[in-house]
């Protein structure tokens, strides 16, 4: 059975001693929502997005954003909705595959909610559109909706242009073919559409784009990795983003065991400062802190030092035999 993309991502993760040796307390690959730092915006990226807003700004076609599934398409998504676009107003969500129209509309009404009565829908963007505020329907995961609700929501935009001659620009993050789609299920040419693939790392984006990954989750180590080993990343994964971080588990891998800082065991305590050992927790006892030997100090397993005073008395015992010998 093939491996879903959710529990392919979830297999990205690091063991405790690769971790270690990046001076890491935490997974660097995790399939969580990436803060503004940790994204990763090559010139490509950057590029595309000031294309994107221009055209929320300045043009009335549908736009759509394609890419496969890890190419960066709800980080891009979640990128855009932090930025500040002059006279833009932003309506971001997250479709599921059971959203119709009228459940589309309903969380357009809370974004508007402080506009006026959330009922009146149709009006408020009339409204907020003589205010010089362009209203844009931002939707992720737009594949996942039904041909039936996209067709719906494409006469929906016509119909507010016809009616209230008001411009509802729709902005949607699908996976590849979402522009063939659309073309088969309503009446849009390809001009009257904007569609764009995510794009995808070249080689010499690759390393970087890793060690910034790394450096965003704390890492204090960075992996050097050889060329051949990058053209095979690249080769494997045609630069797409999360694929490139499960195909460098592997090397990363490789690296810890050729300079490893393992972790704490029983057998490899680890020296801290001030000479004290960290030994960790196993089959329930609690972790231990021991002072590492004092080069001064008496061992435990040493003999007892000799010292002025009557001998043990296991000695008196061995003299008196030994007379009784003679």
């Amino acid at each position: 059975m093939a491996k879903t993309p959710q529990q392919a991502t979830q297999q990205i993760s690091l063991s405790p001693p690769a971790l270690a040796s990046l001076g890491l307390e935490q997974q660097p690959f995790t399939p969580s929502i990436l803060p503004p730092e940790a994204v990763y915006n090559h010139a490509s990226l950057t590029q595309l997005k000031d294309t994107v807003k221009h055209h929320l700004q300045f043009s009335e076609l549908l736009l759509i954003i394609e890419g496969n599934f890890g190419s960066g398409k709800t980080t891009f998504f979640r990128q855009l909705m932090q930025e500040e676009i002059p006279n833009t107003f932003l309506m971001p969500q997250q479709v599921e595959a059971t959203d119709t129209l009228v459940q589309i509309q309903q969380k357009m009404s809370i974004h508007l909610r402080e506009q006026g009565d959330a009922n009146h829908l149709d009006d408020n963007l009339k409204n907020m559109q003589r205010f010089d505020q362009t209203q844009v329907l931002m939707i992720d995961d737009a594949h996942m909706l039904s041909d039936t609700t996209l067709q719906e929501l494409i006469r929906y935009r016509q119909q507010l242009l016809n009616e209230k001659e008001c411009s509802l620009k729709i902005l949607l993050f699908a996976n590849k073919g979402m522009a063939a789609t659309i073309k088969h299920i309503s009446d849009l040419e390809q001009s009257e559409m904007f569609v764009q693939d995510l794009p995808a790392l070249n080689n010499k984006q690759i390393v970087p784009f890793i060690q910034h990954r790394l450096l965003s989750a704390g890492a204090s180590q960075q992996p050097s990795f050889d060329d051949r080993t990058v053209e095979a990343i690249h080769k494997r994964t045609t630069g797409n983003p999360l694929q490139i971080t499960a195909q460098a588990v592997v090397p990363i891998e490789k690296l810890a065991g050729q300079n490893p800082r393992r972790a704490p065991t029983l057998n490899n305590p680890v020296l801290l400062g001030g000479g004290l050992l960290v030994v960790p927790a196993v089959a329930g006892c609690h972790p231990s802190l021991f002072r590492s030997p004092d080069p001064g100090a008496v061992s435990p397993r040493a003999p007892h030092p000799v010292t002025a005073g009557p001998p043990p008395a296991s000695h008196r015992i061995r003299r008196r035999h030994s007379r009784r010998l003679r």
